[in-house]
């Protein structure tokens, strides 16, 4: 699989998501990201997010519809705690990244939550 088709599909896990109501796993999994991840960073993430920023929105529904004791968030800019930056955090720990650009925070959410995701599907 080429580096753009992996990155087209990880940055396409919440549309399928809905679209083939398979796992958030089975999606990573087919997306071959696991063979190409130290290719797959934020900066390329971010670029196609930019390029199809309706896939920021898809991601940002994924956020807010997680409900885990633990686990990454994302919110923009009329929740966050300024009313202008995106914000990707960890709850409860609270570190947390903060951008003005909404791909840039979307690719580092992205980034958060597939190399979980990844590290599940390598202990199963």
């Amino acid at each position: 699989m080429e580096i753009g088709q992996v990155i087209e599909a990880v940055c396409r896990i919440p549309v399928d998501w809905w679209r083939l109501h398979l796992s958030y796993l089975a999606l990573l999994k087919a997306s071959g990201y696991s063979d190409h991840a130290e290719r797959v960073g934020q900066r390329e993430l971010a670029a196609y997010l930019r390029a199809n920023p309706d896939l920021i929105q898809k991601w940002l529904g994924l956020s807010d519809g997680k409900r885990v004791s633990e686990g990454w968030y994302m919110l923009p800019p009329d929740a966050s705690f300024d009313g202008q930056h995106w914000v990707v955090g960890y709850y409860p720990v609270g570190k947390y990244f903060v951008s003005l650009d909404a791909a840039d925070a979307c690719a580092h959410y992205v980034k958060q939550e597939i190399e979980g995701w990844r590290a599940h599907l390598a202990n199963m």
